[in-house]
């Protein structure tokens, strides 16, 4: 038992090492091998790396339908498939090794990113009519909550790795690791211990190493705490003109994708590996309990975050640099809390039968 525990630690530690790497990287406004463009190995690395990650999160997301899914999860995730073909094809007619039409460019530029919006809308629409179409299995089993989180998933996914640029799917294989080696390390301290519905209950460390996590990814994708952090170009990816709110939702999800809206729709997988060899009724009701307090125990470390900067910001309110640095930082967790509320609450709805 004590090998893979730390087996799963160092491949962890080994991750978060690569990841704070990576933030120096984003916190120049680099993007991915942006330094290295003009050695031509390193071009030829840089165009095809992404679209290999790309092609491994389709895998497992293929890996991950069976025949215990409900027909509407396998068409949601049979959709995200689809949206990583066309975001490999988006970036290999905008790829400069690559000599294609002008048509072409304009289709790929421009089209590919709203039908892969649209797909998205479509898979969010069909998971709220699943709820009234498709039997609820979630609290009830552990592949039928995994198969709901990652229905769930999915149309996030191709949204925020389409916006993100070719860095996406490396992040988000990133966090898949490191949310699995969380995962192991709770699962394999449950096995150590008799598996009674006691020593079941989910340990706060996850969770708190689950929100670490989060905030790693949002500077390791080229972000910080400061209005010029934002990465505006993602706001107009398929778009032209300016229209305030659909831009304003763009940015949103591009600044906010990989460190809120993932790791918040993603977080049942810590209650999936607990499941007890009790009765349904009591399996059910479990769940219900883990759930609830995975979700409670994320809200207060957001919310303890905001409060520390509340405080450092009111310490701070006549310091020189109080409008270009604890400023923004405050602005930055108080918008983080209120959409961690409310992705929360959503959340909430969906996974709670």
């Amino acid at each position: 038992m004590t090998s893979p525990m730390n087996l799963q630690a160092v491949v962890f530690l080994l991750l978060v090492f690569i990841l704070r790497l990576t933030i120096e990287i984003g916190l120049s406004k680099q993007a991915f091998s942006s330094g290295l463009t003009t050695i031509p190995f390193w071009m030829y690395i840089a165009e095809i790396v992404p679209v290999l990650a790309l092609v491994l999160l389709a895998y497992l997301l293929y890996r991950s339908i069976d025949d215990s899914a409900c027909w509407l999860q396998k068409f949601v995730i049979s959709g995200t498939i689809l949206s990583y073909a066309l975001i490999a094809v988006h970036w290999t007619v905008e790829s400069k090794l690559v000599s294609t039409s002008l048509m072409l460019q304009g289709f790929g530029k421009g089209l590919i990113p709203r039908i892969i919006y649209a797909i998205g809308i479509g898979q969010l629409l069909t998971l709220a009519l699943g709820r009234l179409f498709c039997k609820e299995r979630a609290l009830d089993s552990r592949k039928g909550l995994i198969l709901k989180v990652v229905a769930m998933l999915s149309p996030w996914s191709s949204t925020v790795i389409m916006i993100s640029g070719k860095q996406g799917p490396l992040v988000a294989l990133a966090s898949i690791i490191g949310d699995w080696c969380i995962m192991r390390l709770e699962n394999l301290e449950h096995e150590s211990k008799d598996g009674s519905i006691g020593t079941l209950s989910l340990s706060p460390l996850s969770i708190t190493q689950w929100s670490l996590l989060a905030v790693s990814l949002f500077f390791c994708t080229g972000h910080w705490c400061a209005f010029d952090g934002l990465r505006y170009g993602a706001a107009f990816v398929g778009f032209e003109d300016f229209i305030l709110v659909r831009q304003a939702i763009l940015l949103t999800i591009d600044t906010f994708g990989f460190s809120i809206l993932l790791p918040i729709f993603g977080l049942p997988f810590l209650v999936a590996i607990q499941y007890p060899s009790i009765q349904s009724n009591q399996r059910k009701r479990f769940i219900f309990t883990q759930l609830s307090r995975a979700y409670l125990i994320y809200g207060l470390i957001t919310a303890t975050t905001v409060t520390f900067t509340v405080i450092c910001v009111m310490i701070q309110r006549r310091h020189l640099m109080v409008w270009g640095l604890f400023a923004p930082k405050f602005v930055f967790d108080v918008v983080g809390l209120l959409l961690s509320d409310c992705l929360i609450l959503l959340s909430s709805l969906y996974y709670f039968s």
